[in-house]
Parts: C-alpha cells; sequence; structure tokens
C-alpha cells in the first residue's frame, strides 16, 4: 500500500512484473539443482510463456507476489535437504521462516502449506535426534513474529484476535453449499459484487443467528452451514470434491478475478501463451511417475505444493488464481519430462498421460464468466462509456441469461 501511495498503479505493476521475472528465474534455478541445466531451461520457458501468471501480474492482488515466496520457500527447502542430517543451516531457517510468514499474510492457504513443511523436514531429520527441534523452532518463531504486525492490525481494526483472517468460514461456504458446483459459485442471496461480499455475509449471518456476531464467530457459522450442506447428502458431497479434482486438471482456466477468455481477446500478442496448466499437467506426468520411483528427498518435496494446492482446491473451490500455484511444481517436472526422452518410451507412462488427458480434455459446463462481466459493465458505466457497458452486461446474459 506504502508503494502504491508514492507511485501508483504503475509503480506496483512494475514491481509485479519484476517479481513475474523473479519466480521465472527462481523456477529455471529449483529445475537446474534437481534435474539438470536441461530441465531447468524447459522449466524456466514454460514459466515465462504460461499466460494467466503474467495476466495476474497487471492486477492489484498478492497472486505473483505469492508464486515468488513459494518458489523462494521451495529453494530453501531444498537447499536444507541437500545437506546431512545434524547440519542444517540456522540462516536458512530463519529465511525460510520469514518468508511462510510472507506467505501466509498474503495467502492465508499458505498456513497449510508451511504445516507440511514443518512435518517433512522434521521427519527428515529426526536422525539427528532433538537437535532438529533447534532450526525448525527458529523457522516457526521467525514465521510468528513476521505475522504478528498483521494481527496486531487485526486487532486494531476490529478488537478481536483474528491472526491473519476470518474469511475462511464463508470461503468454505462458497465452495460446497447445496449449490455448489465445484469453482467459485455464490450462494443464493449472496451480493454478485465481491466487494459488497464481506459486510453482505456479516449481515445475514447476524440475521440468522439474531445476534450480533464476532468475526469467529461469522466465520464458524459459515463454516457450519457448508459442513451441514456436504453432511446432509454424503453422495453430493462425493461428487462435488471427485468434480473439483477433476477441475484442477482440467484444461479450462476457471474465473475468480478475471474471465480468461475475455482477457485472451484483450491480451494483444500475450493471449497466444501457454492458456492453460492443463498442458503442464500432461507433461509432467512422466516425471511425477518417475520421482515416486526414485523417492528423491529433493524431487518428493516438490510433491508438497502440489498436495496443497490440490486440498485447499477441494477444501473451497478450484478457480485460475487458486491452482496458480501450481505452476511452480508442474513446470519443474514438466521440464524434467521434457529434458529426459526415455521417460515417453516407458508404457506406464504412456497409459498414465493418456488417462490424464482424458481427465485434462473432459468437457466442463460453461457458466462461468456473468459475474465478472456484470463487473467490467459497472466500471464502463461508473466512466461514462455506455455503449461498452451495455455491449458488456449483454455478454453476461448470454452466459447466464438468468443472471
Amino acid at each position: 500500500s506504502l508503494l502504491f501511495r508514492l507511485g501508483g498503479f504503475w509503480a506496483v505493476t512494475w514491481l509485479q512484473a519484476l517479481c513475474g521475472v523473479a519466480t521465472v528465474l527462481g523456477i529455471h534455478r529449483l529445475g537446474t539443482r534437481l534435474y539438470g541445466r536441461r530441465a531447468g531451461l524447459l522449466a524456466g520457458i514454460l514459466a515465462l510463456l504460461f499466460g494467466p501468471a503474467l495476466w495476474y501480474e497487471g492486477w492489484l492482488l498478492p497472486t505473483t507476489v505469492n508464486l515468488l515466496l513459494l518458489v523462494v520457500i521451495l529453494t530453501l527447502t531444498v537447499a536444507d535437504l541437500a545437506r546431512p542430517p545434524g547440519s542444517s543451516a540456522l540462516v536458512v531457517f530463519l529465511a525460510l521462516g520469514i518468508t511462510l510468514g510472507l506467505a501466509v499474510a498474503c495467502r492465508p492457504q499458505n498456513l497449510l502449506l508451511a504445516v507440511f513443511l514443518f512435518l517433512w523436514l522434521g521427519w527428515n531429520r529426526r536422525s539427528a535426534g532433538v537437535g532438529f527441534l533447534r532450526p525448525l523452532g527458529l523457522a516457526g518463531l521467525a514465521m510468528i513474529l513476521t505475522l504478528a504486525p498483521v494481527t496486531v492490525q487485526n486487532w486494531t481494526a476490529s478488537g478481536e484476535l483474528v491472526p491473519v483472517s476470518a474469511n475462511g468460514g464463508v470461503n468454505f461456504y462458497i465452495g460446497n453449499h447445496a449449490d455448489a458446483d465445484g469453482r467459485f459459485s455464490l450462494p443464493p442471496g449472496f451480493p454478485s459484487y465481491i466487494g459488497q461480499l464481506q459486510a453482505a455475509t456479516r449481515d445475514m449471518a447476524q440475521a440468522q443467528e439474531g445476534k450480533s456476531l464476532t468475526w469467529h464467530q461469522i466465520s464458524s457459522h459459515w463454516f457450519a452451514r457448508g459442513w451441514n450442506d456436504l453432511t446432509t447428502d454424503p453422495g453430493r458431497a462425493l461428487g462435488l470434491w471427485l468434480h473439483k479434482a477433476r477441475l484442477v486438471v482440467s484444461w479450462r482456466e476457471m474465473e475468480n478475478n478475471f474471465v480468461v477468455r475475455w482477457v485472451q481477446r484483450h491480451a494483444g500478442p500475450s493471449g497466444w501463451l501457454i492458456p492453460s496448466l492443463g498442458l503442464l499437467w500432461l507433461l509432467a506426468v512422466p516425471a511425477i511417475v518417475a520421482l515416486l520411483r526414485r523417492r528423491d528427498l529433493g524431487d518428493l518435496t516438490l510433491l508438497i505444493p502440489l498436495i496443497t494446492v490440490v486440498l485447499v482446491c477441494l477444501i473451497f473451490w478450484v478457480s485460475t488464481r487458486n491452482r496458480l500455484p501450481l505452476l511452480i511444481p508442474l513446470a519443474v517436472l514438466a521440464g524434467a519430462s521434457l529434458a529426459d526422452r526415455q521417460l515417453w518410451k516407458r508404457p506406464v507412462h504412456l497409459i498414465l498421460t493418456g488417462l490424464m488427458a482424458v481427465a485434462v480434455f473432459w468437457p466442463t459446463a460453461d457458466r462461468e464468466g456473468a459475474a465478472f462481466f456484470c463487473d467490467v459493465g459497472r466500471i464502463h458505466a461508473q466512466e461514462g462509456r455506455i455503449t461498452e457497458a451495455r455491449a458488456t452486461f449483454e455478454e453476461a446474459l448470454v452466459l447466464e441469461p438468468d443472471h
């Protein structure tokens, strides 16, 4: 926010562009360290040409910074695992804790990644005895202290002890309510304009409970509503989670903050970049299978963000923004697959890639986009471009006539 006040929109945009460049270089370095120079180069090229990551650099959102932080976290983790047990460098764990704290402040769901990383590092350093608790404790303390300003700000603003965010319950309900389709689909009665969502869900929760609620209570209320919808119909819940799992690997990019088709039409030459994470899933399959067979510690570390992001999508919903962190492990693994031709000569790899292709290209219902086009049309109208606003609203009605 300070940079925005000092330099405005373009200062933040340039900073995000630099973060994007650093992310690509980090993916290249990570791929080189794990699989060699050729694989690292190919991983960097795939990351460089990945359209959704580039498009998000133009939005005032933490998405781009989050990618860079995740690259740094994985690089630090792989660097420590390359050292002999009992010889962990405290400075690496200090940096890891600070970076994890920044990542959790950036995207609260990264707390799940932090838990998995601590368990992974602790398990692989258990031979050092209780000595491994020292670097892990340092990393944990650094993470807590890094998050402290966020917690203090939340306390000052709300009078409640909210470590990072109190939106988890609402997001859980959005992703799992009775009419949820696995994507960002607002329940009946929720405002279509996302800027009104927090106040509206607070008022709705208090009206349904018949009393004033704290932010913790509001989050708990919506979590209970979502859990009730899931447990009332277990068959529907299982079907929803299987559908989300398929959407995680789908070729189609799903909206949250933008509609990919709309961006591609207005992105000029960048609209021809790699359009979907589905391609990286296909290319990564042989390397994933080889990784599971080889069981190298550094390689297996790539599975932690992979599993974490998939779990986040299953718990909440699938969107381009939620699954974008998969770019890091998938680009590295896809680079490894492309660098080793022998991986493509094994029948089991080809069979599994074919099965993945079925999941990637399985058709999805074309419902997303109406809310986004309404937001764009509203902006056009506010700026006096009535013709553009009308055309955009008509696009929304084509997608969802009852919107």
